[in-house]
This record gives structure tokens, sequence and C-alpha cells, in this order.
């Protein structure tokens, strides 16, 4: 991290995974989380990516509790459009990406959790779904589309794609169907938006604050992760400062 980065707080923290092998929900990002919302006493939850938004709350809720933050349902909101416009921290979790969305639309949640975020009013954390819709659109998500949003156009926050759960090409597998690789180029012969591939245990800080306007992105975690350029070969992108 550069000593410029060090002394401001990232806008938005995009990880792609919730849980990994071995461990529990958030286990192994916990300690990011805490730095990432280390000034905010309560942190709203958008649970809406998942069937049982109670349950997932419950779950979430007791891990908030254990880093020394309360974390609050936006279920229990009278106003959710209102509980946005008030948020300071706002958390949208895992689960289906496309169900994510619709409930977010029907919300009216888009726009107004846009503005708080890029005003510099709100910060943000997603995991997986939550990470893919910080994007311009969800098309790059993994997730089937079990209902369908109004559009596939999301927060745009950030100028790129996001792939979650990025899996490299195993040579040994029987496995004949597309790749992700093979999945994210088809994405970029109709678009031209880098896309980013994610591969667990690892996620992205993003500095909206830029004077040039541009977005800086610090990638974390321990592997490197995977760029997707329309008509460029895919590149290796160690942790550290991403040129996206």
């Amino acid at each position: 991290m550069s000593e410029t980065m060090s002394l401001e707080q990232p806008n938005l923290l995009l990880l792609s995974n919730s849980k990994s092998h071995g461990g529990g929900f958030l286990d192994w990002c916990l300690d990011v989380i805490q730095y990432h919302f280390r000034n905010e006493e309560e942190v709203l939850y958008l649970p809406y990516a998942m069937d049982d938004m109670d349950a997932a709350a419950i779950t979430a809720r007791f891990k908030f509790k254990t880093a020394g933050m309360n974390l609050r349902s936006i279920r229990s909101a009278i106003s959710p459009h209102d509980e946005i416009r008030k948020a300071k921290a706002v958390f949208v979790g895992s689960g289906n990406t496309f169900l994510l969305l619709q409930r977010m639309y029907a919300a009216g949640l888009i726009n107004v959790l846009r503005e708080r975020i890029l005003s510099g009013e709100c910060k943000y954390f997603g995991v997986s779904a939550g990470a893919t819709i910080a994007c311009p659109t969800i098309k790059t998500t993994n997730d089937m589309p079990v209902v369908l949003p109004p559009f596939f156009n999301s927060l745009n926050l950030v100028p790129f794609q996001i792939n979650p759960h990025y899996p490299d090409s195993d040579s040994e597998s029987d496995y004949m169907g597309e790749t992700r690789e093979q999945r994210i180029l088809e994405f970029l012969q109709h678009n031209d938006t880098p896309v980013v591939g994610l591969r667990e245990s690892s996620g992205l800080e993003v500095f909206l604050s830029g004077s040039d306007g541009v977005p800086r992105v610090l990638l974390h975690g321990k592997k490197s992760a995977r760029i997707f350029r329309k008509n460029c070969d895919p590149e290796e992108a160690p942790p550290g400062i991403l040129k996206i």
C-alpha cells in the first residue's frame, strides 16, 4: 500500500467469498472488515441475495458483534429508502445476484445507495453477489437467473466487472464444458468493460477520491487476480495496486 493510500479510507471493500475452506462465515476476512469499518459503530445489512433473509441476518449480526460492531438488517426498516439515506456503512452479502438486484430495484435502492457512496457519505462492503453489484452490470455473475430483475445494470461504482470465486482451469479434470476464462472472454466479445477474476480469499479496496477522477484499486490476499481486457491476453496481477 502506498503512503498516500494508507492515509485515506477506501470507499469500497469488495471480496470474492464469505467462507473459505475449513472456516466459518467471514472468518478469513474479519480483520479486513474491522479495518474497513473502523470508525463505524453500526452497519446496515442488505440480505436481499438470500432466500431466508432473517436467518442470514442472524448469522451476520453474530459475526459483526464479535468484531465489535452492531449490524442492523434493512428488513426491520419501515422505509428501506430512508435507511439508506441515513446509513454511513452498508454491507451487502452473498447469495443469488439476480435475486439481490431484483429486490434492490423493487425497493428503489439502486440510485440512492449509489449517490450515498459516490458522495463519500457511506462506506460499502460487498461480498460475492454484493461485490458483483458494485460493477456496471451483473453480467459477469456465476449465478443462475432464478428471477429476472428489470435491468442488468447495477450500482456502477467501479469502471470494471468482477467475477467472484474465479477458478483456474484443471488440466487433469475430465470436465469438457466451457471454463470460466472462456465465459469471460465470451463476455468481452460483446462488451468493452475489463473484468477482474477474483480468486477465493481475495478482495479489492477501492478509493474513489482520486484527483484525476480514476478510482484506485488495491488487491488484498495472497493470490493474484486475473485481469481480462477486450482484444488482449489475460494477465496476472499480484496483490497490491492494480492497473485495470
